[in-house]
């Protein structure tokens, strides 16, 4: 099983803002927070959606 945390903290790196992960996930920004800090998580299954959803995008190149 994946780190969600982790997998969420990696997520915003990656594209840049956690509101970019907050929309993809359709969820507030504040509720990304409180899961990278482990004060609530979503049931285990959730999680596994949520990471196969943040997956499933790419973001868009930025180069020339």
């Amino acid at each position: 099983m994946t780190n969600f945390p982790a997998a969420l903290v990696a997520a915003a790196s990656a594209r840049g803002s956690m509101l970019a992960v907050a929309e993809r996930l359709g969820v507030a920004p504040q509720t990304v927070y409180l899961w990278i800090a482990g004060l609530e998580l979503p049931e285990k299954e959730e999680q596994e959606r949520l990471l196969a959803l943040l997956e499933s995008f790419r973001p868009a190149s930025r180069g020339p």
